[in-house]
């Protein structure tokens, strides 16, 4: 019985052996297959990696140069009353460019450097800024309210893009595109300050003719105005052009304006968080904007107080603000129509005479105004030649 099965057993197991080496090569077939693509597949995704990493500190830095460009745009020569031209401008957009490539040079590996041969640099017009990305158009021409940035590493450029690998060949450069556009949009009608950024805002207010009737006492050839409060003295004759306004819905409190002098308006200090919408009214434009204001400071401390703060401003590294115009005052409101901005030069206790109390005089020069709480709307608001928001439309 014995005998008979033995070789019947070894003659199972001569069988089954070459079957477990045939499936052990099998798998060892086909994980050394597997290893080969994962490993393919990991070349692919570093690649891809990498080159979307180059584009994405191309777009970066061509956002950086578009914001610098446009931010420069704003014609300075309408400060001065001149006809309109962005010939300088231009060229100030080209430099302001340079300097912020070359300033992203810095530190930076050197297969992400960018090169002045990279870059096209292309000041223009967008018609329509609130425009969807598909029907905006970008007209090569003046007015400049825009620049174009394109960056364009080519294969058969001198600093191409170089893959990290490409199969078993090797690596080969390829072309890698990115383009951005910044733009001022100057169709302001208001201003929202947000959590972290208060309003640029001054609580004075200019009269509409006093706006319109500066003169350039400093001979640099821009017009200045002057706002005159009355005096403290319920029996002084001298007339105002100018008011101290309060943003708020309630009457003038002056330790509010202190403080919005001091550090600007913030958004807990508006009815809801925000100024506006203004404009001179009309059928497709806001109405006035009613805000309590008094023509004249309670007394002659108050009056020193405001040229204190109003010289820390002039002599501060940014004395530009943004200031309501008005139109008409009537019982303790003033009716703003729009903003303008100002370059705060200088204010002063002006005397009055002998027997009068002094009153507040500030010098202000127009100035051009890009602030990020700025509120514009394309749809019912007119050009500001003064004040803009910038944005980033691709």
């Amino acid at each position: 019985m014995n005998n008979v099965q033995r070789p019947q057993r070894r003659k199972t197991a001569s069988v089954a052996r070459p079957l477990n080496m045939r499936r052990r090569g099998a798998i060892a077939l086909l994980f050394m297959v597997f290893m080969v693509i994962c490993v393919l597949v990991a070349a692919l995704a570093i690649n891809w990696s990498y080159l979307v990493t180059v584009q994405r500190h191309m777009r970066q830095v061509g956002d950086a140069m578009a914001l610098a460009g446009a931010a420069v745009l704003p014609d300075e020569g309408l400060l001065r009353d001149q006809p309109a031209d962005q010939t300088d401008d231009r060229d100030a957009a080209l430099a302001e460019v340079e300097r912020l490539r070359l300033a992203n040079l810095r530190g930076v590996a050197k297969p992400l450097a960018i090169h002045e041969d990279d870059v096209t640099v292309t000041p223009g017009r967008v018609p329509n800024i609130a425009a969807r990305l598909g029907d905006r158009q970008f007209i090569e021409s003046p007015p400049y309210n825009a620049v174009r940035i394109d960056i364009l590493r080519r294969r058969d450029g001198a600093h191409p893009v170089t893959h990290l690998m490409s199969g078993i060949a090797g690596a080969e450069p390829v072309d890698v595109p990115a383009s951005s556009i910044a733009a001022i949009d100057d169709q302001l009608i208001g201003f929202r300050p947000t959590a972290r950024a208060t309003a640029p805002l001054l609580p004075l207010a200019i009269s509409e003719a006093a706006w319109n009737n500066r003169t350039d006492q400093d001979t640099n050839g821009i017009r200045e105005a002057v706002l005159r409060l009355r005096t403290g003295d319920p029996a002084s004759v001298a007339e105002a052009n100018g008011a101290v306004v309060d943003f708020s819905s309630v009457a003038v409190d002056w330790a509010r304006i202190h403080n919005q002098l001091a550090g600007g308006v913030r958004r807990d200090e508006l009815v809801d968080g925000r100024l506006g919408p203004v404009g001179p009214g009309g059928s497709s434009q806001p109405a006035p904007l009613a805000l309590p204001a008094v023509l004249q400071t309670p007394n002659d401390a108050e009056t020193q107080t405001l040229v204190q703060l109003l010289n820390e401003i002039a002599t501060s590294r940014d004395p530009r603000r943004a200031i309501p115009m008005f139109r008409n005052y009537d019982a303790g409101k003033a009716e703003v129509i729009g903003f303008v901005a100002v370059r705060v030069l200088g204010a002063e206790s002006e005397s009055q005479g002998s027997t009068a109390p002094p009153r507040l005089k500030v010098v202000l020069e127009p100035c051009h105004l890009i602030h990020a709480t700025a509120w514009t709307d394309a749809a019912v608001a007119l050009h500001n030649p003064y004040i803009f928001k910038l944005r980033l439309l691709q």
